[in-house]
């Protein structure tokens, strides 16, 4: 009798834990979810910051771990910006999901990568450890975009 008691306990912990895992994902996930309506935003500072004597050209290589194109199957672009705190957006690249059908990655090898150079000033920002937010924009090239999603996963710094 004290077992299934136990095993009831312990059910429902299991339960309540998953719950909340599922929450603080989805909550997570909404920063590194980009759709037309909102972009993906990703905050990051350099692991080990450099000095900016070693500021130089600096390359961010951005993830990308799901993709959904449109319901309309016409095309969508994804703008990358980046930003200092208290500083403006600058653009610094664009790029496409190709082939143009959906997908979910959770291994490397199945994770499309792009990318970008710094420019100058921000890769100084992140030389001094200072934090930098990227963002990722979804805009249609045509059509309206309903239904495009793209879910930013791991930065990196070269």
């Amino acid at each position: 009798m004290a077992n299934a008691g136990l095993r009831r306990t312990a059910a429902g912990c299991l339960l309540v834990l998953a719950l909340w895992f599922a929450a603080a994902q989805a909550e997570e996930g909404d920063q590194l979810l980009a759709t037309v309506d909102q972009p993906a935003r990703i905050t990051a500072t350099e692991a080990a910051p450099r000095g900016n004597a070693a500021a130089g050209l600096r390359r961010v290589v951005l993830s990308v771990t799901y993709y959904h194109p449109t319901d309309d199957g016409l095309p969508i672009e994804a703008v990358v910006k980046v930003r200092a705190a208290g500083g403006v957006d600058k653009d610094i690249g664009r790029f496409g999901i190709t082939p143009d059908r959906e997908f979910t990655s959770t291994t490397p090898s199945t994770t499309q990568h792009f990318s970008f150079a710094l420019p100058q000033e921000l890769a100084a920002v992140l030389a001094a450890g200072q934090p930098v937010t990227f963002s990722v924009h979804l805009v249609p090239v045509r059509g309206e975009g309903k239904g495009a999603a793209l879910r930013v996963g791991p930065i990196a710094f070269r």
